[in-house]
């Protein structure tokens, strides 16, 4: 499988056909009901590509009786209940018998007249996309046509409504970056989305619901929520805007500087070493992470080693292969007095990694002030699938304070409660 470093490469000039649009004789074969070689082979080297991720590297350690089981499940739901006969009720415990089972079986399933128009490779892909979603609330399967989209999302001259999406098995929580068009229509961090301008979200992908926030600037967009307060529903309606493409702020305040850490990125790192260069140590500093979804990993241990003294742990992260131990080599760290963190429900990931590094350092003894953080304590893994796949999401390592704290699921309270430990 190719990684990261092959994406941008992978993601340029692909053309991509509509899946209702023969363009080959191949495809014409499909739409007719009548599967290839050549297609199944290709669909079906993606399932194995796919498993083969999982099984090495998934932090939850699936089998590869597990990944075809739940992949075949999972289409049988996401399908209409007529096509279940289709389905292999029980498959063999041995993993290559269990395997030419599940082949016939979907290849019975592609040529049904009620999926005309389908491709082998696309229905695998839904019921991979369904499975890996069964995992975690971080895993996921893009086809090559939803990553190029995201692709293009991604650009600076990004048109939106400024906020991030975590899914949830309703739909989508929402968490609006302050000061962006969702949080001055009234967006708060963790009310959660039901439709966008009228269309449902429920089932549908990430890429495809943050599609829907794009478009021409100064268009507005409605979205229905339930407000994560009181659980009443919604009609917000905001207008779309350039989203500041800078990641870091600085606020000038009576108390001291506020630093708004949007997303952590070598940018991030760069822009917040430039500050603290001409900042006076040892006076008043808050960092602002309300909002803030994480980001790069390695930035996080960056921005940590900033305020962290050498040897200092920030923090450790288990992974299929072995536990690994982050650690500050900053011989000449930032100090603060105090040092504020300012988090709420939208604070995640590498914000969480760097306020509980913060927070249980007992050389910085930062103070964390809001409201329970979100709870994503995972590292993930992006893998671009060949032989014509799209992009695999799955997380293939724990996160853990210094001290063993552990906050997936349950988040960070602020430093007025306890940190968890396992």
């Amino acid at each position: 499988m190719g990684r990261l470093a092959l994406l941008a490469l992978l993601a340029l000039g692909l053309p991509v056909a509509a899946a209702d649009t023969p363009r080959t004789a191949s495809d014409a074969a499909q739409a007719s009901g009548v599967v290839t070689q050549a297609e199944s082979d290709q669909a079906f080297r993606l399932f194995l590509n796919v498993k083969q991720e999982l099984v090495q590297r998934c932090i939850y350690q699936p089998t590869e009786l597990a990944i075809l089981t739940g992949t075949l499940r999972a289409l049988e739901r996401e399908l209409p209940p007529e096509l279940a006969p289709s389905f292999p009720q029980q498959l063999p415990a041995d993993f290559p018998t269990a395997w030419e089972r599940a082949q016939r079986a979907l290849r019975r399933l592609a040529a049904q007249p009620e999926l005309a128009g389908r491709t082998l490779q696309s229905l695998i892909e839904q019921g991979l996309r369904a499975y890996c979603r069964t995992l975690d609330r971080y895993s996921d399967y893009d086809d090559l046509a939803s990553y190029q989209t995201e692709a293009k999302l991604r650009t600076p001259t990004y048109v939106g409504v400024g906020m991030t999406l975590e899914r949830n098995a309703e739909g989508f929580d929402l968490f609006p970056f302050p000061g962006g068009p969702a949080d001055f229509a009234g967006c708060f961090p963790g009310d959660r989305l039901l439709e966008v301008n009228g269309r449902p979200v429920r089932g549908l992908g990430k890429i495809d619901v943050g599609a829907m926030f794009s478009g021409a600037a100064g268009s507005s967009v409605t979205m229905k929520v339930r407000r994560a307060l009181d659980r009443k529903e919604d009609l917000l309606t905001m207008p779309r805007g350039k989203i500041d493409p800078a990641f870091i702020s600085v606020d000038q305040q009576p108390t001291g500087p506020v630093v708004r850490l949007r997303r952590f990125t070598s940018g991030t790192v760069a822009d917040l070493r430039t500050f603290l260069r001409s900042a006076r140590p040892g006076t008043p500093l808050t960092l602002d992470l309300r909002g803030c979804p994480g980001g790069d990993f390695q930035a996080a241990i960056d921005v940590a080693q900033l305020f962290l003294p050498a040897g200092a742990t920030i923090c450790r992260v288990e992974t299929r292969q072995s536990p690994e131990t982050y650690r500050s080599t900053n011989a000449r760290p930032f100090v603060a007095k105090p040092l504020i963190i300012l988090q709420n429900r939208g604070t995640m990931s590498g914000a969480e990694l760097l306020t509980a590094a913060l927070v249980t350092s007992p050389e910085v003894r930062a103070e964390s002030r809001g409201e329970r953080s979100y709870g994503k304590g995972v590292t993930l893994s992006e893998v671009l699938v060949e032989t014509g796949g799209g992009r695999l999401r799955f997380a293939d390592g724990r996160i853990f304070g210094p001290h063993g704290e552990y906050w997936d699921g349950e988040g960070l309270a602020p430093t007025t409660e306890e940190l968890r430990r396992p």
